[in-house]
């Protein structure tokens, strides 16, 4: 089982995918083996493959977990990589996360 960080443990801990039979279109959460606590989007990195929706959750959850781990408070950036599978266009996008307000937004890096 992959090791993530866990928000509620505050450490590395071992997750287990929570399978809901295809209703998250293929994305599920994860559940951390020492607390029972389910993480925001599944753990992985996210992929070309990824419809918007799905990379800006990851994003979303990979900003909350950069927080928790590091303390930081304020706008946490992380670039992702959005576009169409099947046409080939991609484009890296940068997303911020508040951690006072819990909003995001989506910046086109310079």
């Amino acid at each position: 089982m992959p090791k993530w960080w866990c928000t509620n443990c505050q450490g590395e801990r071992e997750h287990a995918a929570v399978h809901c039979h295809g209703a998250c279109g293929n994305n599920c959460n994860h559940r951390c083996q020492s607390c029972g606590q389910e993480t925001l989007a599944n753990i992985f990195e996210p992929n070309t493959g990824d419809n918007r929706k799905d990379a800006i959750r990851q994003a979303v959850s990979q900003a909350q977990r950069k927080a928790q781990q590091t303390g930081a408070a304020g706008e946490i950036r992380v670039e992702m990589i959005n576009g169409n599978a099947s046409s080939s266009n991609y484009q890296c996008q940068v997303l911020v996360y508040n951690t006072h307000t819990k909003n995001y937004r989506v910046d086109y890096p310079l």
